[in-house]
């Protein structure tokens, strides 16, 4: 009887944790997490995206110590009030960049993540992000001035 429950409890806990995982397979879910985590502990976020990706080892990568720290200048900037998304850009159906704004109490970021799926799950092959907007502006001025407009008469 014994060895059946534990067998049972081996078997459920496999299951929880497979869905958990499976629960967050695609890049908008990553996302969202990655920012839930962001409220309270950067370094937590950081290592959860990096952890999506089996070829990323978070305890001998000292980039992610960079990374780790430059996120944790943002309490400069004040709460993070939220995060919106800006763009997708597909480059193939494996192949994604994902850019968000996160609203600060101070001033926006740009956070961009590059996802890849090879085979059946996503993970994060680059993440930067940044406050300088002005290149994003610039492409939004030209997208505008070369776009027509068309007047009905009545």
């Amino acid at each position: 009887m014994k060895k059946i429950l534990l067998g049972l409890l081996l078997v459920s806990v496999f299951c929880i944790g497979k869905g958990q995982s499976d629960s967050l397979n695609t890049p908008e879910k990553i996302v969202d997490h990655f920012f839930f985590l962001m409220q309270d502990n950067s370094d937590n976020a950081v290592d959860f995206l990096f952890s999506t990706n089996p070829f990323f080892d978070i305890e001998r990568m000292p980039q992610l110590e960079e990374i780790k720290g430059q996120l944790n200048k943002l309490f400069y900037f004040g709460n993070l009030h939220g995060y919106e998304l800006s763009s997708v850009k597909t480059m193939s159906p494996s192949l994604k960049m994902f850019t968000y704004i996160a609203r600060y109490t101070r001033q926006p970021i740009r956070v961009d993540f590059y996802f890849y799926k090879p085979d059946k799950r996503w993970q994060i092959q680059t993440f930067k992000f940044d406050e300088d907007f002005r290149a994003d502006f610039e492409k939004i001025d030209a997208d505008f001035s070369n776009q027509k407009t068309i007047n009905f008469e009545d």
